[in-house]
């Protein structure tokens, strides 16, 4: 009797997949267009990522997206070009913004630095940081982001101390800024 309910249990399961599958698909597509991309450019906005770096996260997620297609074929039932949306609109940014969230959100180590600001111009209400020490391009822009949103004034010869926060996955966010001087 229990083989006939196991039996029972796969071929409902079965029967699911074969029905819904689509709809999921359709589901992580728009998660991933509605809900990734906006998550994306918070999580850039906060992380010491290059754009190439991302953008080659972006690829090895939709890879991975790709590589599905040997066992979904049959059960969604759609052509190799609608996959591919699927692959890269959906399953690649959700999966991209899991990963930059769980970079955010489980800390393995922080610190704290201290620059000081060598020139500031605003183009368009935005400031646009140099800073004195050698720091990448990437630092001067995630402390950019946060100047426009959070400060009113900033200066040269400013001192800001940063909260560095390393994440799960080796990537380093700036949490907060503070003006000391």
């Amino acid at each position: 009797m229990s083989q006939k309910l196991i039996g029972n249990t796969e071929s409902r399961w079965k029967t699911f997949l074969k029905t819904k599958a689509i709809y999921i698909a359709m589901a992580i597509t728009v998660l991933g267009l509605f809900g990734g991309i906006p998550s994306m450019f918070f999580l850039y906005s906060k992380t010491l990522i290059g754009f190439g770096e991302l953008l080659i996260l972006f690829s090895v997620c939709a890879v991975l997206g790709l590589l599905q297609w040997k066992y979904l074929k049959n059960i969604l039932g759609i052509e190799y070009i609608n996959f591919v949306m699927y692959a890269f609109s959906g399953f690649g940014m959700c999966l991209m913004s899991f990963l930059l969230f769980i970079n955010y959100f489980v800390i393995v180590s922080s610190s704290e630095q201290t620059y000081t600001v060598e020139q500031v111009s605003v183009h368009y209400g935005e400031f646009d940081i140099i800073l004195s020490e050698d720091v990448s391009s990437e630092t001067e822009r995630v402390i950019s982001g946060y100047a426009t949103e959070n400060f009113q004034v900033l200066g040269a010869n400013n001192i800001i101390k940063v909260e560095l926060k390393k994440g799960l996955l080796g990537l380093t966010t700036i949490r907060k800024c503070v003006i000391v001087h």
